[in-house]
């Protein structure tokens, strides 16, 4: 008797296929699912590298060379990443951030789905002010995991700096409500500025210093640096003797003078009457015509 008849064998033949589908991905996970995955405390807390340019500097060390070791450990490229970028602020190097796209670009494609090495995506496009691309990097991630309370700062830095305050502060209120530090404080501190609140936006910030740990000595810098650059004429006189390079661009946006918070012309009159002589450039994109942006800047420093 014949068991395979021309109307049973296709059948038969697709189960088979279907079978020899679901043990190939089966495989594949297991062989995900043992894929190493470094960890390490973060950085700047308790049993971690401090993020001084030498702290930052061993974590670099570190992490690469099991990146090297071990190129499908995606932990390791993630922790590297964040290292280059928080180092990339430490000394004005930007090639680090490019070394950080090239490292995570590698780890996405051993593992195109790993939340942590997306939401570091989304925090390197963010340094590198690619806002928009870190907005959709941050939406995707917040569909995999609602409830990361740090994926909602990279979102709401993205939309704030396109211009979507509504979008920001919503997103700034969520990460609050989940876990309130020195990251969520510092964003809650800039909404209060953009609202016309100074008094409030300095004590916020001031609770992002006092909240950060004490080997964060990167994130506490910077922190103790926005409450300076709260009154940026104030902090303007008190810097002249310093300042080699005066860098324009307005915020939010980083357009030309005129587009967005910054009273310019108020901070060009200061310069002047502090006797600064030296460069002052527009660092930025031009809001619309590249030509009508240089008049702006040129118009903002221009002395009366």
């Amino acid at each position: 008797m014949r068991l395979l008849t021309p109307s049973t064998s296709i059948p038969c033949v697709i189960i088979a296929s279907v079978i020899a589908m679901v043990v190939s991905a089966n495989i594949r996970e297991g062989r995900r699912d043992r894929r190493p995955f470094a960890t390490a405390p973060a950085l700047g807390g308790f049993a971690a590298s401090s993020t001084t340019r030498e702290g930052l500097a061993r974590r670099i060390a570190e992490m690469e060379s099991r990146v090297a070791a071990q190129p499908e450990d995606v932990g390791a490229a993630v922790l590297l990443a964040d290292a280059l970028i928080r180092q990339t602020r430490v000394t004005g190097n930007a090639g680090l951030t490019l070394h950080a796209e090239k490292v995570l670009q590698t780890a996405l494609r051993e593992d195109p789905g790993n939340y942590e090495a997306l939401r570091m995506q989304g925090s390197l496009y963010l340094s590198q002010h690619r806002f928009a691309e870190a907005a959709a990097i941050a939406e995707k991630c917040r569909a995999m995991r609602p409830d990361d309370s740090v994926n909602y700062g990279v979102l709401g830095d993205a939309q704030l700096e396109v211009g979507n305050y509504e979008q920001a502060f919503d997103a700034f209120d969520r990460m609050m409500q989940l876990r309130p530090g020195a990251a969520s404080y510092a964003r809650v501190a800039y909404a209060r500025e953009l609202q016309g609140n100074l008094r409030g936006a300095l004590q916020s910030m001031q609770l992002a210093a006092d909240a950060s740990e004490g080997g964060d000595v990167e994130a506490i810098a910077w922190y103790h640096a926005q409450v300076g650059e709260g009154n940026l004429i104030d902090l303007l006189r008190r810097s002249i003797d310093y300042l080699g390079e005066v860098q324009v661009a307005d915020v939010p946006g980083r357009c030309e003078p005129g587009t967005g918070e910054i009273n310019y012309s108020a901070v060009a009159a200061a310069l002047h009457a502090s006797g600064y002589a030296g460069v002052v450039a527009f660092e930025g994109w031009p809001a619309d015509d590249s030509y009508v942006a240089v008049e702006r800047f040129r118009t903002a420093f221009t002395p009366l």
